[in-house]
């Protein structure tokens, strides 16, 4: 005869301040380092518990509480549009996770920064792993900024194209081709439009691809100065 186990996860969800928060909390609970919902339980006998969480229904002790069989879960936690991701949480200890009472968005978090020689294709460098996607995530903002002076025009400026694994591209960094791009230029990949008639909107990437980026175009490097930019990536995870 097979017994089966569950493990117990506890947390308390407290204000800046340190005070427990009892209501408007909702959360969702996934199986560690995917975009599976995991299987919980309201109890050790393994009574039914709906994943998501919609409606919290705080315990004598006012917090959260769920059972699960496997050990370790991520949580996606909202609150006052507030969205704080948990990795790999741990059963059997009390967890305290920190929101600010007041209502802001989501964390944007920041890609890796990498600055490409637009004198050489076919680099390709990883601004967001894989690991840090396992629910899919939107790119909210991307931009390059010159750091070296771009010399070319339309036959030989340095274009760089942001894709994710499966290669679909997200965004295309193009300079001027009237003249040349001067240190310290802005290059607009995409941005997180305010409606829906703006050219440049929020970019979705699916669950577990990472993101990339390559130089698809050179420049004319026949003179002292080849050209660089670098790129910056800002994005949430869902």
């Amino acid at each position: 005869m097979t017994i089966a186990y569950d493990f117990k996860y506890f947390l308390q969800v407290r204000d800046q301040e340190g005070n427990i928060i009892e209501t408007g909390v909702t959360y969702t609970v996934y199986t560690a380092g995917s975009a599976t919902a995991a299987t919980i339980y309201g109890d050790s006998i393994r009574t039914a518990k709906t994943n998501p969480v919609t409606t919290t229904v705080f315990a004598v002790d006012k917090a959260i509480e769920f059972w699960a069989a496997t050990a370790t879960v991520d949580i996606v936690l909202e609150y006052n549009g507030q969205r704080v991701n948990i990795d790999a949480v741990g059963p059997g200890t009390e967890h305290n996770v920190i929101v600010n009472k007041q209502e802001y968005g989501a964390v944007v978090r920041v890609a890796k920064i990498f600055e490409f020689d637009c004198a050489t294709t076919g680099v390709t460098n990883v601004l967001i792993p894989a690991a840090d996607n396992p629910r899919g995530l939107i790119i909210t903002h991307g931009f390059a900024y010159i750091t070296e002076v771009m010399l070319g025009d339309s036959e030989d400026q340095g274009i760089v194209t942001v894709s994710d694994e499966s290669d679909n591209s997200l965004m295309t960094f193009t300079p001027t081709n009237a003249a040349a791009d001067a240190v310290g230029d802005y290059i607009l990949g995409v941005q997180l439009a305010s409606t829906a008639t703006g050219t440049a909107v929020a970019t979705l990437v699916a669950a577990g691809e990472y993101v990339d980026a390559i130089v698809t175009q050179e420049t004319d490097h026949s003179g002292t100065q080849t050209g660089k930019y670098k790129v910056y990536l800002e994005y949430i995870r869902l």
